[in-house]
């Protein structure tokens, strides 16, 4: 029996050896270079915390790095095949399609500005970056007047609605029902957004898509009477190779269940979310908030240049910064109440959109990581500085 047992273990590790040597074990590109590296790209079985103050750039990097460039990775390389599940709790689903419609107008074609028409001006300026606001007509010049978007960008919108969106989120009606399946499915229904209705909806996408293997075990019942029962000590995918990625924005959202705390709530979260990742080896990318630590004077006083939020700043439960397997913080150093001029070496008092990316913690990695980027949260869009 010993002997069976080591040799089941060895053939475990050949195998996943063996796939490493094939690029089986490479993650998907988050299109941020040093991201890549620091995390070895999206893998497979992985959980992931996007942690960040408000307007940090959280939910925009998980758009951009764990949705759209997975996304179009897949697109370019047939062989690899990814289901995304989209918890938007705080969005709706027309504004997360829109996000990434103002996306492809950069991306395919190369419109990452708008004009602002008839001689006008918008916030003073004479342009403005694309954006889901100006898409949607919910803009105003400052004459008060609406902001259109041109015949062009109409032209180009239906195009990308053809050719980008549906196939990626799948077809709406106007009420908002699904009527075609992409390959984002967004769920923003909170009756069934509590943890255990989170991992109910999982559970049965995974056994649609694998079949779970079980094991006997002898127990005893109430009176004291052996009996054989069965429990989950497996799960074989129809496709080894796929990839699921589920993103919640955010997890204190989550509806409550249980009369838990929001501590209790999040926590639980966390516990399924280890199931998954263990037993069907799902990727999970959770958006959490920060508290406000990173405030303290005395903090900022100390580190100053070296200033960045960890895992100690994360907001309502420290179980989930445990739990992770990559800790990432978004950070905007040039807001104007850290008084900060050069942030890890750089000079950042002229530098637009300026936000680092830190890996806080890694299981699989060396942390901390520090990776300085210009953000562009219309389209989108990081870039390494």
């Amino acid at each position: 029996m010993i002997l069976q047992i080591f040799v089941n273990m060895r053939d475990d590790l050949t195998a996943a050896f063996e796939n490493g040597i094939k690029g089986r074990n490479k993650g998907l590109p988050t299109g941020i270079p040093k991201l890549n590296r620091a995390i070895h790209g999206v893998q497979r079985g992985a959980i992931i915390g996007v942690a960040g103050s408000p307007k940090s750039g959280k939910s925009t990097l998980a758009d951009s790095a764990f949705l759209i460039n997975p996304y179009m990775h897949m697109l370019e390389n047939p062989e690899v095949d990814i289901d995304f599940f989209y918890w938007s709790l705080e969005m709706n689903k027309v504004d997360v399609r829109f996000r990434s419609i103002s996306h492809f107008f950069a991306r395919d074609y190369g419109i990452t500005s708008v004009d602002i028409p008839n001689g006008k001006t918008y916030k003073g300026s004479t342009i403005m970056m694309m954006n889901s606001s100006y898409l949607l007509g919910k803009l105003e010049n400052d004459d008060n007047e609406p902001i259109v978007p041109s015949e062009e960008h109409q032209r180009l919108f239906k195009e990308i609605l053809e050719k980008r969106i549906n196939p990626m989120f799948g077809t709406y009606d106007d009420k908002g029902k699904r009527v075609t399946e992409g390959k984002v499915t967004i769920i923003e229904d909170k009756n069934d957004s509590n943890p255990t209705g989170v991992f109910n909806y999982l559970m049965n996408y995974a056994k649609k898509n694998g079949t779970f293997l079980y094991e006997e075990y002898e127990t005893t019942d109430g009176a004291g009477k052996k009996i054989i029962k069965h429990r989950v000590s497996g799960y074989r995918p129809n496709n080894p190779d796929k990839y699921i990625i589920i993103i919640t924005d955010h997890m204190r959202a989550l509806k409550r269940e249980r009369q838990y705390t929001l501590k209790q709530n999040m926590d639980k979260m966390g516990e399924y979310q280890i199931i998954l990742r263990n037993l069907c080896n799902f990727t999970f990318i959770d958006i959490i908030h920060l508290n406000r630590n990173i405030s303290d004077i005395t903090r900022i006083k100390f580190n100053n240049e070296f200033l960045f939020p960890n895992n100690d700043d994360i907001k309502d439960s420290g179980n989930i910064a445990e739990d992770c397997d990559y800790l990432l913080t978004m950070f905007d150093a040039t807001d104007d109440r850290y008084g900060i001029k050069k942030h890890f070496g750089m000079d950042i008092e002229d530098i637009i959109n300026y936000r680092s990316i830190h890996l806080v913690s890694s299981r699989h990695s060396e942390s901390p990581a520090h990776i300085q980027t210009r953000m562009y949260a219309g389209i989108s869009r990081f870039e390494e500085l």
